[in-house]
């Protein structure tokens, strides 16, 4: 049972960390009244632990003019982000 326990929690923060900056948007920028204050700091916590793959992903910058520029940037921004993660779990 343990390999897929641990296919399953992978999948689950794989999922979380592409759609919790959309999520986390949702909740406190457009501050719908259908959540509680709550809902919204647990959803801030689940945003700060995990992972955030869509900072690491090029597909939202692909269309625009001058990629040169911005795809350095955002490797380097996307290379620290890894770096910090994995120095943490190594920590932990």
């Amino acid at each position: 049972m343990s390999p897929f326990v641990a296919l399953f929690a992978s999948i689950i923060v794989y999922l979380l960390g592409h759609m919790m900056s959309f999520v986390v948007y949702y909740v406190t920028v457009l501050k719908t009244d259908i959540f509680s204050p709550a809902f919204g700091w647990l959803v801030k916590g689940i945003y700060f632990i995990l992972p955030n793959y869509t900072a690491l992903s090029l597909k939202e910058f692909l269309d625009v003019p001058g990629i040169e520029r911005i795809a350095g940037a955002q490797f380097l921004s996307g290379l620290g982000i890894t770096l910090v993660y994995i120095v943490l779990l190594l920590t932990l």
